[in-house]
């Protein structure tokens, strides 16, 4: 992809958004990379030490009205907020045929 490309799609995408415009605060913690998170909760948003490494398809939800990091995933195991694997957190459906979520079956 051309760097102009990607530039202009990022303009587009992001000229007018507001982080603080969410209607609930169920994404108010994100986590990603090598042990990176992103936390909201103050309206700025602040780095912070993740609970897992993850290359792709990663998820984390917080609690709707207090904004809490309840759970999140990195597509192979679920972990609950201190960083531990909940009950049932492993084996994930997909993870049993491929440890990518983006795999091309084409």
């Amino acid at each position: 992809m051309s760097k102009l490309f990607v530039l202009t799609l990022f303009s587009i995408l992001f000229s007018n958004y507001d982080a603080t415009a969410q209607i609930g605060k169920e994404a108010w913690h994100w986590q990603f990379g090598y042990h990176q998170a992103i936390n909201f909760d103050t309206g700025v948003p602040i780095t912070d030490t993740g609970l897992f490494i993850a290359g792709e398809g990663n998820a984390t939800i917080s609690d709707r009205n207090t904004g809490e990091l309840l759970f999140a995933t990195n597509s192979t195991e679920v972990y609950d907020k201190t960083g531990q694997i909940m009950p049932n957190g492993t084996g994930l459906f997909w993870t049993l045929f491929h440890n990518s979520s983006s795999v091309n079956n084409s």
